[in-house]
């Protein structure tokens, strides 16, 4: 194929692009309405746009591009504007598990009720205390119990009286004895209408008072009536187990109606399945430990001993941690998280000292981290701060692949960060939004086969766009925009023109303008000095290359020693005449934000 050849020697003129003047229709920035809307990027917000409708699995959104590019700006505007029709995000809650307390039920309830049922389950434990208390100090209760106590005492004096008389037929009578700190029943002997102890009638029979053989008769005796009183003695003590479990019915008789009545004012405020579930073992539990109810219990509640020691709460079953309160939110949500560490992220488990060198932790010290306070909304993160945050990125994806969170307390550089507790999974419908730039994309989609699977959706931000129709106008209206936003002097026509003209050379093409405006926001504030300086009232186009000149000339020393290198001859460079196998030629210097062109001499060997 014949490639024709169109080039031709540029002049000066040609080689550096000019705006004209009248291409921009204000005389100064003030004139400009600021916009807030995306320029150059309509291929990246498109494919953003794609992204966050979608809402399939994997539909996750990475923007790739350089910094500078408008790449957080464009994400924030396009959801902060996005139309919210998916509802509210929901509450979340963590109660505690009866029949595991190691493993925290999570609950997911409508936004508001989170913070509702706290407050229910508070105000039903103080109304619990009061009632309770109150039905246990009552006249009739009291009598009804001291009633049930008196049958079962006589029962127990009936089978004690019954045994008394049946060993002081064999002359025997039942004492206390002091063992150590302890006293238990014992038989005796009687002699003489006195019970004795064995060493006393030991003592006796020595000093021959009493003959030998009544010594043998009544420790024969004693062997057959001690199996006798070991019987006695657990006749009583079933008595005292069935008046334990009678008294024990009857508060649960007299108190069922009254907590059925108080836990049903709570159940009849929320529809929630678990939540009502959750009610059901509530009762249970308040009906197995009715004297945590009383008032002498309650007043005691998170007091501290002598010794400093706090004591824990005594309702802690009872209470209600919001992990995610949504009680005030009136969108989706979007949280930006700038710090994306393993717990930030994900939450943790916070413990507390009880007042000694002992830790401990209860479901109320779960936290929420971004992933939950996201959900049912948006999450942006950087790409790199991820991948580099010890254990982030593998949790990352399989929270995304399983569309659930787990709590964990992962500390990698805390050997005592470890707890019993495991948190029940919570379920989140969250889109994550990665920013970075292009290699880092290229890396992860090549190296890590769940990524393609996990980003689906690939937003490129370009460094230029095309330098025609409202590309001036657009520029005019950004210029304005940061004018009014950082509060600097207004730029007449010839300085909007100027910043327009080192947009151009930045892209590097005369019909591309550059899209980098974090660069043109740094030239409008170096301008705007320079213009402060000559107390000026606007800044003009002087100013807007005096601005260029001063940064060039932060940058340009390596471009001054070269220079000095080559008038002094350290660098030979000939610009007359010809050498065999000799020839000048171009170098070009990337200094990172600054570049330029210096001869080279290139000798072939």
């Amino acid at each position: 194929m014949t490639v024709s050849n169109k080039a031709r020697e540029l002049t000066p003129q040609e080689l550096r692009w000019r705006c004209e003047l009248k291409s921009i229709p204000y005389e100064t920035s003030q004139a400009v309405e600021p916009d807030d809307v995306i320029i150059g990027q309509e291929r990246a917000v498109e494919a953003i746009k794609l992204g966050l409708e979608v809402g399939r699995q994997g539909y996750n959104i990475f923007i790739s591009g350089m910094a500078g590019t408008g790449r957080t700006t464009t994400v924030k505007h396009l959801l902060e504007t996005m139309v919210q029709d998916k509802g509210l995000p929901p509450d979340i809650v963590y109660l505690h598990n009866f029949k595991d307390p190691e493993e925290p039920k999570a609950v997911i309830l409508p936004a508001g009720d989170g913070c509702r049922f706290k407050t229910a389950m508070e105000r039903l434990v103080n109304d619990l205390v009061r009632d309770v208390t109150s039905l246990f100090e009552s006249d009739k209760y009291q009598e009804h119990r001291k009633s049930i106590v008196r049958n079962f005492q006589a029962k127990q004096k009936e089978i004690l009286q019954a045994f008394e008389k049946e060993i002081a037929a064999e002359n025997f009578a039942l004492v206390q004895v002091q063992v150590g700190p302890f006293v238990k029943p014992d038989l005796h002997p009687v002699i003489d209408g006195r019970p004795i102890s064995f060493d006393e009638l030991e003592v006796l029979v020595r000093e021959g008072k009493i003959p030998e053989d009544d010594l043998h008769k009544f420790e024969e005796k004693y062997q057959e009536l001690e199996a006798r009183l070991h019987e006695v003695f657990k006749a009583t003590r079933e008595v005292v187990l069935r008046l334990e479990e009678t008294l024990h019915q009857l508060e649960r008789k007299r108190t069922e109606p009254v907590v059925k009545n108080l836990i049903g004012v709570v159940r009849a405020d929320f529809t929630s399945p678990g939540l009502q579930k959750h009610l059901d073992e509530v009762a249970d539990d308040v009906v197995k430990n009715l004297p945590l109810f009383t008032r002498e219990k309650g007043s005691n509640n998170r007091s501290e001993d002598q010794q400093g020691k706090r004591e824990p709460d005594a309702y802690l079953a009872y209470r209600v941690n919001v992990i995610v309160d949504n009680c005030t939110t009136k969108k989706r949500p979007i949280v930006i998280e700038t710090n994306p560490t393993f717990r930030n992220l994900f939450g943790m488990i916070e413990r507390e000292s009880d007042g000694s060198r002992s830790f401990r932790t209860d479901f109320t010290k779960i936290k929420a981290g971004s992933l939950l306070k996201a959900s049912g909304g948006f999450l942006v993160i950087n790409a790199l701060d991820a991948l580099i945050e010890p254990g982030v990125w593998p949790a990352l994806k399989r929270t995304l692949r399983n569309n659930k969170v787990e709590i964990l307390s992962y500390d990698p550089f805390h050997m005592l960060s470890a707890t019993a507790l495991k948190p029940q999974a919570v379920e989140i419908s969250v889109k994550v939004i990665m920013i970075g730039d292009h290699y880092l994309y290229d890396l992860l989609y090549f190296a890590d086969e769940d990524f393609k699977k996990t980003f689906k959706v690939l937003a490129q931000f370009d460094t230029s766009m095309k330098l025609e129709g409202a590309a001036t106008v657009e520029y005019a209206k950004f210029i304005s925009k940061i004018c009014a936003r950082d509060k600097l002097r207004p730029f007449d026509r010839s300085g909007m023109a100027g910043v327009i003209e080192y947009g151009v050379r930045l892209a590097g093409r005369r019909n591309k303008v550059t899209t980098r405006f974090n660069l043109i926001s740094d030239l409008l504030r170096e301008a705007d000095f320079w213009a402060a300086r000559e107390t000026a009232e606007a800044v003009t186009y002087e100013h807007v290359n005096k601005a260029i000149e001063n940064w060039k000339k932060r940058m340009n020393l390596p471009e001054e020693k070269i220079n000095e290198a080559i008038e002094e001859g350290t660098i030979m460079i000939d610009t007359t005449g010809s050498v065999v196998g000799q020839i000048n030629g171009l170098s070009v210097y990337d200094l990172g934000q600054y570049q330029f062109g210096k001869p080279t001499r290139i000798t072939a060997t």
